[in-house]
């Protein structure tokens, strides 16, 4: 991941959201494909996956890098909140963990 810096945010809510802010200036550097991959077809299985799971994901990336950097930080992140999105906490009751009562 050498430089690159992905900050990802879950919330399992029923409530579909998507955000993906990325260096401005670096998008248009990676905007073609790359080894097979280009940062759309990561963005959009990113929004595919949020709104047909339900759940707000917000990622914001920084730092510096190749889109291979980028997109390989950005999908641990991925992976690791989910992970802790989807345990339960002990801390917690066991009813439904949600503000609005469902989830």
């Amino acid at each position: 991941m050498d430089m690159a810096l992905a900050k990802v945010t879950v919330d399992i809510s029923n409530r579909p959201a998507f955000s993906f802010n990325f260096p401005k200036e670096k998008a248009g550097e990676l905007s073609g494909e790359e080894e097979g991959y280009s940062l759309h077809y990561g963005m959009d299985f990113l929004e595919s996956f949020a709104k047909k799971m339900g759940i707000n994901l917000h990622i914001q990336v920084s730092g510096e890098g190749d889109l291979h950097h980028y997109m390989e930080a950005v999908f641990k992140a991925f992976g690791l909140a989910m992970d802790k999105a989807t345990c339960v906490d002990p801390r917690r009751p066991l009813d439904v963990p949600s503000s609005k009562g469902i989830l």
